[in-house]
């Protein structure tokens, strides 16, 4: 009879292991559905890709769009405001002169990424605006501004200091960053003056054309 309570027992542990399998497996599922899609695409970035940042801007367009989702060209990148009339013309004019640069000499020129550091008056409207007065078209410049005062993160990550002033205008650091298609900072140049950086034009080139090299042969 022992003998017979035994195999009972034994019978009813293997059959309840099933749904004891599942009963851990189940919420695992739920939980793993419950992830979301973006989260889980951002472990593909690289460690050091300033895209990992979950940040939500718009353009100058108003449209909103995920920091992770500029991933896939290389950019150059810088911050300005638009009510500066000092040093931030010179960065957006350095940075078309980069473009030109790289246009003039028959190589690929990425587009620009210039993110406001004063959201709370570089409306879509403004930004659309500066776009207009600088006469640059979408294919050539994004101009970005964080939402939920993100650009102080976004900032730092960019490595670009700036601080606002008792007149309302910012002192920061003037620089032009470009990053790869993940969003690693590859070169970077302080330079704003006179003819683009040799050296950071040489770098871009060199970017974009792998960048291209390898799209190619992806699609072959």
């Amino acid at each position: 009879m022992k003998a017979n309570r035994e195999e009972n027992t034994q019978s009813r542990s293997a059959v309840s292991r099933p749904w004891d399998f599942l009963s851990v497996l189940l919420p695992l599922l739920v939980l793993t559905m419950l992830i979301p899609q973006a989260v889980r695409g951002e472990q593909s970035l690289p460690g050091d890709s300033v895209y990992a940042l979950s940040a939500t801007l718009e353009n100058e367009l108003g449209k909103a769009l995920q920091w992770r989702d500029l991933r896939g060209e290389p950019r150059l990148v810088s911050m300005v405001y638009t009510r500066c009339r000092m040093s931030c013309p010179l960065i957006i004019h350095q940075g078309m002169s980069v473009q030109q640069r790289l246009l003039e000499e028959g190589a690929a020129a990425p587009r620009l990424l210039i993110i406001s550091m004063d959201p709370d008056h570089d409306t879509p409207e403004v930004l659309a605006e500066t776009m207009t007065r600088y006469r640059l078209s979408p294919q050539r410049a994004t101009f970005l501004r964080p939402r939920d005062h993100q650009e102080r993160t976004i900032a730092a990550l960019l490595d670009i200091r700036f601080r606002q002033r008792d007149d309302g205008g910012f002192d920061h650091t003037n620089a032009w960053l470009l990053l790869d298609a993940d969003g690693r900072i590859v070169a970077r140049t302080e330079k704003m003056a006179g003819v683009p950086d040799p050296a950071f034009v040489r770098e871009v080139e060199a970017v974009m054309a792998s960048h291209h090299s390898q799209a190619q042969g992806d699609h072959r």
